[in-house]
């Protein structure tokens, strides 16, 4: 017995000493990694290296939903994962210790957080918040929420209604560059987890809500200068119906049942008559009743009216440039300022367009290009002040067609991102007719009818599509310098330009339809004729300064939507301009080109042209004048600025010249505002604005090619000593802010009428399907022109043969005298 006894001493002793040296080996591993360890630095070799972190988000439970204040409380389950390049060790030097349990106090930890909660409660899972850290630097965080976010609620389908709340997970302080964010599961499932690695369970439900679907995208959100990693979930909860059958509609029928049999109630006595105002006293109040629970149980509108009318519009806005970006944003802002639900989705075509257009409507920005610095390479962004700059040249088209091709296929290759589209189950959509993309996009979800925008004035393209007469004799093509007079070399470089501009077109198209024709079969119905079936076209152009041409009831001009209304000027533009003897002058290249790219000697001619006009004073939009310092040095009313208010400026009264690139928005402006310009084209549509500016007598041309001091004071001596450009802006700013119906009115009113009939065909032109022959009536002309010929041929036979019978005549005649 004994003997048993000492055995099992034994042992104990021997696993006691192994757990003692085990414990031993994983306190030296916490004692050796945290020895020199600094929380507060991120947790990499190098600061130029990025850190990536998966994140995985669960939907433990949906806890309660307010409607009337729209949020909806969740509890969540999130884990995160990622390496922290200080805390790795060798598991030989420790005996084989491959990971420890440290707490969340101990080490560096991203500042993640939910974008759109109200309020959140994190919630310990164990009294220790320990964390698992792995030989290798590997750091596995859960995590507990109790989330209150918020959820715009979208009743019109009340109560068979489908809510779509967004769940929005960013950084703080760590941008782009620093830290990224990914999804753990590409897609987030509903099913039960079935160990596949691409999809993860979610259980959220409650008794009046089911959820009916989880997606989540990775994007990268712009905020000024800074690009931060964000991840957009989006949970689907359709509402349970059964109580509000019992509890409203079947009531109300009942009800409305009681209202029409009173109707025929006998009234023969006062018997009959008291008991038929008692039941109409008591459905009426029962009515009450229950538009009072109906009242309680929806959100309230910005007005405070329930949003029974709203549609859900999807903003289709690739970042083509700051001015379409700007352009999409507005109306976008417009159609939100009217009660709709408005989502702006940017796929990034120019990353260093970093602006989403909007200022309230929610954003979904994604990467989605295989080569993000493709159009870094573009001439334009490369020299936008070169004298020979052509928009459409080879080098610039095949950038751009190939730009738009990785948008298009980015877009299709990511399931997820299409999937979380999908769920939003948009009833309109808005795009700008600049690639055919967007219409297969629209197809595939659902999206039963859109419209078309253009941030340009009407271009060949738009014209298209709606079947629109063009004449080229008289309608400029909107990349040339002309106009509806045009000489016979004009309208020979028309005929060009105007071809151009479609091949480029049509290179496009075909290379969209041969990716589509790659994802979805060829059987996918061809994208122009989707595009035919666009419903209108909102036009960024005015009717009293664009020129006069062919258009139908399907264009819509909404030209001044993007323009802001005037604000003071801050104390530092106020003392600048109060000080200015004779006015200011303002110069602004847009947000494209930068003038610190200028030539020197462009730089140079426009600051002697400065000097010439002591008595005013210029304000320069220059985007880096600190490195120019000596430059701007002698000259004393020349004030170079990175950013200025534009449009406060322009409607200041002192503001007597406007020198502009001849941007449609920077015209817009200054129309808006009376200022008379002098514009240097530079690219683009450009050329077609400034030309109509100088014909409406609102502006001066200077030729990008000839930015000399001599031609800028000439300019400059002409607008302001010849009184006809002032009268002619103020006069056309007058006719433009009493036009009887606003852009903005026009933009909501169509939007709704389109989303409410969709199907606008009896406005199709029947001429746009007709072929070359029967359009220009060559099968009626033709034959009349060969009977024509045929009877000048015959009178001409006739002629001569009579011709020769009277020769012959008169010739036996002499012969016989």
């Amino acid at each position: 017995m004994l003997q048993h006894y000492y055995h099992m001493s034994y042992f104990f002793a021997f696993f006691v000493a192994i757990a003692m040296v085990d414990g031993c080996f994983e306190s030296k591993v916490v004692d050796a990694i945290f020895q020199n360890y600094r929380k507060t630095v991120r947790p990499v070799l190098q600061q130029n290296l990025t850190l990536d972190i998966q994140y995985e988000l669960k939907v433990y439970n949906i806890i309660s939903i307010d409607e009337p204040d729209q949020f909806v409380t969740f509890l969540l389950w999130t884990v995160r994962t990622w390496k922290d390049q200080f805390l790795t060790w060798d598991p030989k030097d420790f005996d084989g210790c491959t990971s420890v349990k440290v707490t969340s106090d101990q080490i560096w930890l991203p500042d993640i957080y939910f974008l759109n909660t109200l309020d959140i409660e994190s919630i310990s899972l164990t009294d220790t918040d320990y964390i698992d850290l792995s030989y290798d630097g590997q750091i596995r965080q859960p995590r507990k929420f109790k989330a209150q976010l918020s959820c715009v609620m979208a009743i019109g389908d009340f109560p068979f209604d489908t809510q779509n709340c967004p769940i929005t997970v960013g950084l703080w302080a760590y941008n782009y560059s620093e830290v990224i964010l990914h999804l753990r599961y590409p897609v987030v499932a509903l099913a039960s987890y079935n160990g596949d690695p691409n999809f993860a369970p979610i259980m959220g439900n409650n008794c009046e809500f089911e959820t009916v679907s989880f997606t989540g995208v990775e994007v990268k959100n712009t905020v000024g200068l800074f690009s931060f990693s964000e991840l957009h979930y989006t949970i689907g909860l359709m509402r349970r119906p059964a109580y509000y059958i019992y509890v409203i509609l079947v009531p109300s029928y009942l009800l409305t049942s009681l209202c029409i049999i009173g109707i025929f109630t006998p009234n023969a006595n006062i018997n009959e008559r008291n008991e038929r105002v008692t039941l109409g006293l008591t459905t009426l109040l029962s009515m009450a009743v229950i538009l009072n629970i109906v009242a309680d149980q929806m959100p309230k509108g910005k007005e405070g009216l329930p949003l029974l009318e709203s549609y859900k519009i999807l903003i289709y806005s690739p970042t083509l440039g700051h001015s379409h970006v700007n352009f999409m944003g507005k109306i976008a802002d417009t159609l939100l300022d009217a009660g709709h639900e408005v989502l702006v989705y940017v796929p990034v075509l120019d990353p260093d367009v970093r602006t989403n257009g909007t200022k309230r409507a929610p954003v979904l920005r994604v990467d989605v290009m295989d080569d993000p610095t493709l159009l870094k390479n573009h001439p334009l962004k490369l020299n936008p002040f070169n004298d020979n700059f052509d928009i459409l040249s080879d080098d610039c088209t095949n950038i751009l067609v190939e730009g738009y091709a990785q948008v298009c296929s980015g877009q299709l290759s990511n399931k997820a991102l299409m999937k979380t589209l999908r769920d939003h189950h948009f009833e309109i959509a808005i795009t700008e007719l600049f690639g055919y993309c967007a219409f297969g996009l629209f197809k595939l979800l659902g999206i039963p009818t859109y419209i078309l925008t253009s941030a340009l004035p009407m271009t060949e393209i738009i014209g298209d599509v709606f079947g629109v007469p063009q004449p080229l004799s008289y309608v400029p093509g909107i990349f040339g310098s002309l106009t509806d007079e045009m000489s016979y070399k004009e309208r020979a470089m028309n005929v060009i330009t105007s071809g151009n501009w479609r091949g480029m077109q049509k290179q496009l198209l075909d290379r969209e339809n041969d990716i589509f024709h790659r994802y979805y079969g060829s059987d996918f119905p061809s994208l122009d004729d989707l595009a035919k079936k666009s419903a209108l076209a909102f036009v960024n152009a005015d009717e009293f300064f664009e020129l006069p041409r062919p258009i139908t009831h399907r264009i819509i001009y909404v030209g001044g939507i993007g323009v802001q209304n005037a604000q003071k000027l801050s104390n530092e533009v106020t003392k600048i301009v109060d000080a200015s003897d004779k006015g200011v002058i303002l110069l602004s290249f847009g947000s494209l080109a930068n003038s610190s790219l200028l030539p020197i000697k462009k730089k140079l001619a426009i600051l002697r042209t400065m000097a010439n006009f002591s008595k005013y004073t210029f304000i320069w939009k220059y985007e880096r004048p600190e490195d120019d310092v000596e430059l701007f040095a002698n000259y004393s009313n020349v004030y170079p600025m990175k950013w200025v208010p534009q449009v406060d400026l322009l409607n200041h009264p002192k503001v007597k010249v406007f020198i502009t690139h001849g941007g449609m928005n920077s015209l817009t402006e200054a129309i808006t505002s009376g200022t008379p310009t002098i514009a240097i084209p530079l690219f683009g549509d450009q050329d077609h604005n400034v030309a109509v500016a100088v014909k409406r007598g609102v502006s001066v041309f200077v030729s990008n090619r000839n930015i000399d001091s001599e031609s800028l004071t000439v300019a400059l001596q002409e607008v302001l000593q010849n009184e006809k450009y002032e009268l002619n802006a103020k006069r056309l700013a007058q006719m433009i802010a009493k036009k009887p119906i606003k852009p903005k009115d026009l933009i909501v009113k169509w939007t709704e009428f389109v989303a409410e009939f969709q199907d606008l065909s009896n406005l199709d032109i029947a001429g746009r399907d007709f072929s070359f022959v029967k359009y220009f009536l060559i099968d009626i002309f033709a034959p009349l022109l060969v009977i024509t010929i045929l009877f000048a041929f015959l009178a001409f036979k006739l002629g001569l043969a009579i011709l020769r019978r009277v020769s012959r005549v008169i010739s036996s005649k002499e012969k016989s005298l």
